[in-house]
């Protein structure tokens, strides 16, 4: 399966309990918006051995992945749809806009969603999207 994953799996085993996914079955990409949020995720470390382990992680998930895939005009064609749908399913667009890219991202793409975020669940008809 071809698929994108998202920044959750990527950082999975950065939280306590959680072991890193087995993504072995899986020819995987990142977008660019999940270089993003790491970036962001850097930025916001709350002290300078945070910062420093999560730039490292970032520095490896570049090298592994040789950076993430542009995020272009027909992702922003699938944003628009998708956020569409938020729209039509009664939900506050506003919200999770990060998240709705990256989706976008997969859409464009025709890939899977690999994520631990349940959060997605909303584009299951649009995307595949698998919780791991």
């Amino acid at each position: 399966m071809r698929a994108f994953l998202d920044t959750s799996i990527l950082i999975a085993d950065a939280t306590a309990n959680e072991p890193a996914p087995d993504l072995t079955d899986i020819t995987s990409q990142v977008s660019s918006v999940v270089i993003s949020e790491l970036q962001f995720g850097v930025a916001l470390a709350v002290n300078p051995r945070a910062r420093a382990q999560r730039e490292l992680r970032l520095q490896r998930i570049l090298a592994l992945y040789r950076g993430g895939i542009p995020y272009d005009d027909d992702a922003a064609a699938s944003f628009g749809y998708l956020t569409n749908l938020v729209i039509a399913a009664g939900q506050n667009p506003r919200v999770a806009c990060v998240d709705r890219m990256i989706a976008a991202a997969a859409h464009s793409r025709n890939v899977a969603l690999v994520t631990r975020d349940n959060r997605f669940q909303v584009f299951q008809n649009e995307i595949h999207v698998e919780i791991r």
